[in-house]
């Protein structure tokens, strides 16, 4: 299956088993709440890539109710359901879009991912790096809540048996852990490391990691 295929299948469940797939949750998305270096009531405009369900876009919304958004993903259904959460709403905007061929005809404020680009190749990550870099307003910030890849074999293993560990002590079904087992053979993770030395490279200051636990991390930059 595409990954497009992948996640428009798992739509309707996607935002209700985040905090079992992910056991540091509230830290995980928080901490990149907590770094847009704007009051909360400015009028940021916000691009988030490989959105999915909204559900960044939600937080980041709530936090600073003068924002707007442009929400991009490549599974329609995902973006379908962000349309719902949304709805009545004149602050979101929605497109369906790889991330490898965004094209931004504006710059924006804040630029927020999830879970999104550690689908795409290292090659592909460090060009999307580079767009992300260059369609920012100057003062402009990067923020990434992701998952990396263990910086050897054996803390590799370590995170996939922590992560699996912990979904089965949040009480996901045996049937969801093999479906989200299923989903990141997609997956193509790289070393928070190389991720850091990829935003440097891009043209960003300021790069670093701000929470990590095991394969979860929080990174980005400013340009």
């Amino acid at each position: 299956m595409k990954i497009r295929d992948i996640f428009d299948a798992c739509a309707q469940v996607y935002d209700r088993e985040r905090p079992q797939l992910i056991p540091c949750f509230d830290l995980f998305y928080g901490t990149l709440l907590r770094q847009i270096p704007f009051p909360s009531d400015a009028p940021i405009r916000v691009l988030d890539l490989g959105a999915g369900t909204g559900l960044v876009s939600s937080f980041v919304g709530r936090q600073f109710p003068n924002a707007t958004f442009l929400l991009t993903d490549i599974a329609e259904k995902m973006l379908d359901v962000a349309r719902d959460r949304f709805q009545g709403s004149n602050r979101y905007e929605f497109r369906v879009i790889d991330s490898r061929n965004i094209i931004c005809v504006e710059t924006y404020d804040v630029i927020v991912s999830a879970l999104s680009i550690h689908h795409l190749s290292n090659e592909d990550k460090q060009a999307v790096y580079a767009k992300i870099h260059r369609a920012l307003k100057p003062g402009g910030v990067f923020l990434h809540s992701e998952q990396v890849l263990g910086p050897t074999p054996e803390l590799e293993e370590s995170y996939q048996k922590h992560w699996v560990d912990s979904m089965r002590a949040a009480g996901l079904p045996e049937e969801r852990i093999q479906a989200a087992l299923e989903r990141i053979k997609e997956d193509h993770n790289a070393t928070l490391d190389d991720n850091l030395q990829w935003l440097r490279s891009a043209g960003f200051q300021s790069v670093d990691c701000w929470f990590k636990y095991y394969r979860f991390a929080v990174f980005g930059g400013r340009k």
